[in-house]
């Protein structure tokens, strides 16, 4: 495994180089931690005693299942069990055979950071081994007043706000696939929304499925743009998401925004008729 998750072993204590040969608790942390997060994961006996050790949660997120929040040595930190998403997650749940998946996601957002494309690094991680199978708890910083892209459209915003928070996610979008990033699983919730004092801030999460390459061509660009929009589509339907397509037309103006108006028609045109395709197919 050495080279192959440079950033991770430059910058994670660990014992994950054996995890997948014993049955047991391995751990990461980042050298940076807080002595609270790492003494957390590299004492715990099991996912359990972690718990235990976090006492009560102080409130709790939406996602495939709850994602809590605790206190730990003053600072606020989101801790989540990892789990499958897909038409196969009721049969792979939570239960994963290898850690490489959680190795690259780290290396993946390290990375990512470096480019300058705001993410947030994992803070530790523990994986419980039973038998063939590893239940993984990731640790993250909470940041502070925000919510995903799904919930930020959901809310009751002026007509300002809205239209910055969905430019600013073209744009972060934009920069993270100039840099040469396409996100497999990318969806309304991958996207952290933040607001403050400071305007709207956007981020980019779960790296776990995302490939990098010198160069993202443009099919890869279109394939990202309608994974987003059949997300945008899929909670349409599910929960009566309101999204315009004045919207949806201003997020790919402000994607391409090198392009002139004729090309973003063209690139909304194919979407549309590329998701028609999906949407009869599937």
């Amino acid at each position: 495994m050495e080279g192959r998750y440079p950033l991770f072993e430059q910058n994670y204590v660990s014992n994950l180089h054996a995890g997948d040969k014993n049955t047991g608790v391995v751990f990461a942390f980042r050298k940076t931690a807080s002595r609270e997060i790492a003494e957390l994961v590299r004492t715990a006996n099991d996912l359990g005693a972690m718990f235990e050790k976090l006492g009560p949660s102080l409130g709790s997120y939406e996602g495939r299942r709850p994602v809590n929040v605790y206190l730990i040595g003053g600072t606020r930190v989101v801790v989540k069990i990892a789990s499958h998403g897909g038409s196969l997650a009721f049969l792979t749940g939570d239960r994963y055979s290898s850690l490489s998946r959680f190795q690259h996601e780290i290396e993946t957002t390290l990375l990512a950071i470096r480019f300058a494309i705001p993410a947030i690094p994992v803070e530790a991680l523990l994986a419980e081994k039973r038998g063939l199978f590893y239940r993984v708890a990731i640790v993250t910083e909470e940041v502070p007043d925000s919510v995903d892209l799904l919930e930020f459209l959901r809310l009751p915003l002026d007509r300002k706000t809205r239209t910055d928070g969905i430019r600013k996610a073209a744009r972060l979008l934009m920069r993270f696939h100039d840099a040469g990033f396409c996100h497999d699983d990318l969806n309304l919730k991958n996207i952290l929304v933040t607001l403050g004092g400071a305007g709207v801030n956007v981020r980019i999460l779960d790296l776990g499925q995302t490939k990098f390459s010198d160069t993202l061509h443009d099919s890869a660009r279109f394939s990202n743009l309608l994974r987003l929009k059949r997300s945008v589509e899929k909670q349409k339907a599910k929960t009566a998401l309101e999204v315009s397509g004045s919207e949806q037309l201003l997020f790919l103006r402000e994607y391409f925004a090198d392009r002139d108006r004729d090309f973003v028609r063209k690139a909304a045109r194919r979407l549309a008729k590329n998701f028609a395709l999906h949407r009869a197919l599937w």
